[in-house]
């Protein structure tokens, strides 16, 4: 697992760390002592001021060393610890450093800290400062991801709402210690007094610029000075709601993030066991391939799960996490300083044994020595999986010096079983090709599906027919993009039965253009994304072109599973959802 550090717990901060909780990531947060967010309710970074702090449904919880850190994880929880210079980050090695404290100044990022450093909004340059930036500022660009380039500048002027910009945003008219009048969710007219600040003997009201909701407001009695920001007001009073959830401006940021953390984290697994064994023979560094091969009752994860351990750690992969695969990792080292040699151990996962699953799984230890045999392994692996043809992986079993094959051609019945290879008892497993998704529509939704279906484990083929929206850049996860003529896709494309189309074009003709390629096609799966009027013209359209009811009954619209998706992260959840259960269901 990815290890990610972000710098700052504000509001902007927050939907950044909320989406990548949600993806799975594990998450530490880097705050100051005196965190200033004016957007408390939706901030983790009060958990150092409370101890824990919680935004729809995601729990932060102040720590005070890294140690703690594991803990907190363990719970499915996000740790914060006060570290304002980062002095943490050597000890931590993240894979990945994210500076949201959106100061629209530099306050100590480096590209050094991390194999790759993400900076929010302006201050930053590409390069010294980070590996690429992400745009803040609302408008067109918001959200767009830098390589090459810088932020916009800060401006100071906030972004428009109803036609407010400059009165939204309050800043303190003197120095001294602020005392909340009226608190996030207020109802405030214009001129009211909404806080004081008070300084010795003196006290200055602090009135609101305009009739509105008050959405921020600075804790009660944090000392601030002239200038300091100090509430926000919004001028829809209807919109309470909005006061106590993620903005719509913080989770276009943290949608691109999540873009980029999912586009590293497939090149590390690109990188994979093959490479990894492929460095370690290199290194003249033996290591163990560590393989759970069978499990009873319940279990972090079941046969087919692999890891791969050399004497410092775990190198790749996971058997489940949590206490076994400790104690496997740990058992592989121990067996590594010893000299090695391949076995087999059942883990107990009983209340008895102080597991919490009530299983048992018996795991493999494949010893890898150094030598050309063990890295001329993942060079075949690599070899047969370029050609998208089936083939077996055989691990063998018990004690033995016998190594991994790869198998083109294997009578087995079954994904998984073991099998008898000249006296040996290999673990086999059946690897295929299992398709890519096309994805006709290079659009908002199309942006939030890719990196999630990528991060799932989808190749994804990206295809539109404006050059502007088929951009490379805006889709690094994808396998290819390509401007193409969606009435000619038969000269571009080959779907198989064992691919995935996912059209969502800018309108229904070209929808229905995509739907009569695609029923020429053995395609295993076809989604249209769009309104039952709009879907019902493509049908009409299609029908009057002589296909059938049968034909079109090959077609699934409305796309994805209904879970009440209204935003483009939202319908791109639901279309997932419905590619996975479709692989599922083929297996």
């Amino acid at each position: 697992m990815l290890k990610i550090i972000v710098r700052g717990g504000g509001d902007l901060a927050t939907g950044v760390i909320h989406r990548l909780w949600g993806a799975g990531f594990k998450v530490l947060v880097l705050e100051c002592a005196k965190p200033a967010a004016i957007r408390r309710q939706v901030a983790l970074c009060e958990a150092v001021y409370q101890g824990s702090a919680q935004v729809e449904g995601l729990t932060a919880r102040l720590i005070n060393s890294l140690a703690e850190a594991d803990a907190v994880w363990e719970h499915d929880e996000v740790p914060v610890l006060v570290d304002e210079a980062a002095d943490s980050v050597h000890a931590f090695a993240p894979d990945i450093v994210i500076d949201a404290i959106i100061a629209k100044r530099n306050l100590g990022t480096s590209s050094t800290m991390a194999p790759l450093v993400i900076a929010l909004g302006p201050g930053f340059s590409v390069g010294a400062d980070a590996d690429v930036i992400v745009e803040t500022k609302r408008g067109h660009n918001l959200g767009r991801i830098i390589r090459n380039a810088s932020a916009a500048p800060n401006s100071g002027v906030p972004g428009n709402i109803a036609g407010y910009s400059k009165e939204r945003v309050l800043h303190a008219p003197c120095a001294g210690v602020l005392y909340v009048v009226h608190d996030i969710g207020s109802i405030v007219e214009k001129g009211e007094t909404i806080a004081t600040i008070t300084d010795g003997s003196n006290q200055v009201a602090v009135k609101a610029t305009l009739s509105g909701l008050i959405r921020g407001m600075i804790r009660d009695g944090f000392a601030v000075t002239k200038g300091f920001k100090i509430a926000d007001i919004d001028p829809r009073k209807e919109e309470l709601a909005n006061c106590f959830t993620i903005s719509d401006k913080a989770r276009c940021i943290a949608g691109s993030v999540l873009e980029l953390v999912c586009r590293y984290a497939q090149e590390k697994q690109n990188e994979g066991f093959n490479e990894k064994i492929q460095a370690q023979a290199l290194d003249s560094q033996p290591c163990y391939l560590v393989a759970l091969i069978e499990s009873e009752g319940s279990t972090p994860r079941t046969s087919g799960a692999y890891m791969l351990v050399g004497e410092k750690g775990l190198l790749y992969g996971t058997i489940g996490g949590g206490g076994m695969e400790y104690a496997a990792q740990q058992l592989a080292q121990q067996r590594l300083r010893c000299g090695g040699g391949s076995f087999v151990k059942t883990f107990d996962l009983s209340p008895a044994a102080g597991m919490a699953c009530g299983g048992s799984c018996q795991v493999q230890f494949c010893y890898l020595p150094v030598g050309e045999e063990t890295g001329d392994l993942p060079e075949e692996a690599l070899s047969v999986m370029k050609q998208r043809a089936p083939w077996w992986f055989l691990l063998p079993l018990g004690e033995g010096n016998a190594l991994p094959q790869i198998k083109k051609d294997l009578q087995l019945a079954g994904r998984r079983g073991v099998i008898n290879i000249d006296g040996c008892a290999y673990y086999a497993e059946h690897y295929d090709y299992d398709g890519s998704v096309y994805v006709f529509g290079a659009g908002h939704v199309a942006r939030e599906l890719v990196p999630l279906l990528s991060h799932l484990g989808f190749k994804c083929i990206v295809l539109d027919d404006r050059a502007e929206f088929a951009d490379a850049a805006a889709f690094p996860q994808a396998e290819h993009v390509q401007q193409v003529d969606f009435t000619k896709l038969q000269e571009v494309c080959s779907l198989t039965a064992k691919d995935y189309a996912v059209v969502m074009t800018r309108g229904h003709v070209h929808d229905a253009n995509v739907e009569r390629y695609l029923l020429t096609t053995p395609v295993g799966y076809i989604g249209i994304m769009g309104s039952k009027n709009k879907a019902a013209m493509a049908r009409a359209a299609l029908l009057a072109d002589g296909y059938s009811e049968q034909q079109l009954a090959r077609v699934i619209t409305p796309i994805g599973i209904d879970i009440g998706s209204e935003t483009p992260a939202e319908i791109a959840v639901s279309i997932a959802a419905q590619l996975i259960q479709t692989r599922a269901e083929r297996v």
